[in-house]
């Protein structure tokens, strides 16, 4: 039963207004009539995992080792984990020990795999993000060549500067 199927967010809340999280846990969750439930840090995995009563768990952003503590417990117990990385951090030693725990990782992109196989030793399974909006062909916004195009959340705009002097 795919409603046995529970999508785990970091965080407080599961924010809408974060696009990593729409894509990579809110759009698939609905697809298939899965749920989505945040997991703040400090959360008693045991008591989360009684709670959901999850048959698989898909864990996707963390922002520090509780998913790590989730993971094994329901390891533990005999839950299938899957570990979605959607964002490029290799150096996070949370991340390198969510990749060893889970039954199987998930990235968006054929590059973010060969980096993820680079640090965690581990080939992942590349599922693109879901899609948005209408589908319509591309169409130029200008005649000229782009310099740069910036995807990412507001929070990400105080390194916009020193990226773009990269560039």
């Amino acid at each position: 039963n795919t409603g046995d199927v529970v999508w785990v967010a970091g965080g407080e809340e599961v924010r809408l207004d974060m696009a990593s999280i729409r894509y990579s846990a809110i759009i698939p969750a609905a697809e298939i009539g899965a749920r989505v439930v945040p997991y703040p840090a400090g959360t008693d995995p045991g008591a989360f995992l009684d709670g959901e009563r999850p048959q698989a768990i898909v864990l996707t952003k963390a922002f520090d080792d509780s998913f790590v503590t989730l993971a094994r417990r329901a390891r533990e117990r005999g839950i299938p984990v899957i570990a979605s990385f959607c964002d490029w951090h290799f150096d996070k030693p949370y991340n390198r020990m969510l990749s060893d725990l889970a039954d199987a990782a998930v990235v968006q992109t054929r590059t973010m795999a060969m980096e993820f196989e680079r640090h965690f030793g581990r080939t992942p399974l590349i599922i693109e993000e879901a899609y948005e909006g209408r589908r319509d062909a591309p169409r130029p916004v200008t005649t000229r060549p782009l310099r740069l195009v910036w995807y990412g959340h507001a929070s990400n705009l105080d390194s916009f500067e020193d990226g773009y002097r990269e560039v």
